[in-house]
């Protein structure tokens, strides 16, 4: 008598999602020099999709359902999901992922709980479980960290630098000012002349000299004019204060990481270098003027001046309102950089 033992249907294992998680540099990278278009079905709808939402926005499509968005203070994460079971043609986006950098070359990213499950199992630095909610209560999840090793909390992160596509670097906006294109024109047009716009263009790259050192600074770059953005000065040194409006301006600001203290994130402020042009304040008025204010880093072109103390804890460590050379404002800002060196816990 031959004994016959029943045993169920051999199943399939299902193979183990690869995650990969984008650091910073790497979407930055991907903005400025896009990789080819996906070669399938489901990657060539994903990118028709993008090409018709995000026509006034830089975008790189950097997986088959993956689209990366360059916002002006970070760099959003948008999946394409069709509900099992349906046709590509019903491929929606999901929530949105906020991405930043953070101190020391890391990566800081903000995720909302009702984001697709799928998306946080393939390239979100969380666990698949944590997302997909269908409550209307949901939260934010915050992640920092860099080559795949994330931890919850925000880190020292950079609230308002962007992405580089969304911002003019130093070459460009050098050669914006020698040829009188771009951000120059204003310039031009409210007065500068070529010998003026030579001197911003030479403190633009003697201030990212000096603090070229220090990694964790970010260098971004502005112009004033009243056809354009009117300039603004709020100066402080110490019991002296003036509010200066020049005809025109050019302003680099140093840009540091968000610092934490008791618990909560700390805004650094942006120390502002600036060379100005007349500021109608005497007959004899001079055509170039140098100095340096602290800004709340609120956004490009927002100025709001932060709070100078005595103590020197939170000051740009010049004695004057205004100079005629640019050598005691470059060493201050030498100096702030050297002053805010973040050292990781």
């Amino acid at each position: 008598m031959t004994l016959i033992i029943a045993t169920s249907a051999p199943t399939k294992k299902r193979a183990p999602i690869k995650k990969k998680i984008f650091d910073w540099a790497e979407l930055n990278a991907f903005l400025l020099n896009p990789p080819q278009a996906f070669d399938s079905d489901v990657g060539r709808h994903v990118a028709g999709m993008a090409a018709r939402t995000f026509r006034t926005e830089r975008w790189a499509q950097i997986g088959e359902r993956l689209i990366a968005v360059a916002a002006r203070d970070y760099i959003s994460l948008v999946w394409a999901h069709n509900p099992p079971g349906t046709a590509i043609a019903n491929c929606m986006w999901t929530t949105r992922v906020e991405v930043r950098p953070a101190a020391g070359g890391r990566t800081s990213y903000s995720m909302d709980t009702g984001c697709n499950g799928w998306f946080a199992a393939k390239h979100l630095p969380a666990d698949r479980k944590d997302f997909g909610a269908r409550s209307r209560y949901r939260h934010k999840i915050f992640m920092h960290g860099q080559s795949g090793v994330y931890q919850r909390g925000t880190g020292p992160l950079y609230h308002d630098v962007g992405p580089d596509v969304a911002n003019v670097t130093l070459d460009q906006f050098c050669a914006s000012l020698r040829d009188g294109t771009g951000p120059a024109v204003a310039l031009y047009a409210a007065g500068a002349t070529a010998d003026w716009a030579g001197l911003a263009a030479a403190l633009c790259q003697k201030i990212a000299s000096a603090v070229a050192p220090f990694k964790d600074c970010i260098i971004r770059y502005e112009e004033f004019a009243p056809n354009g953005r009117p300039a603004s000065l709020r100066l402080s040194r110490g019991e002296k204060h003036a509010d200066l409006n020049p005809d025109y301006c050019v302003r680099i600001r140093v840009k540091l990481p968000a610092t934490w203290s008791e618990g909560r994130c700390v805004e650094v402020p942006d120390f502002s270098a600036f060379i100005c042009g007349p500021l109608g304040l005497m007959e004899k008025e001079r055509a170039v003027y140098y100095g340096a204010e602290l800004l709340h880093p609120q956004g490009r072109h927002i100025v709001g001046a932060a709070y100078e103390n005595s103590n020197g804890s939170c000051s740009t460590g010049l004695t004057q309102l205004l100079y005629t050379g640019p050598s005691e404002v470059v060493e201050a800002a030498r100096q702030w950089a050297a002053n805010h060196i973040h050292i990781p816990c």
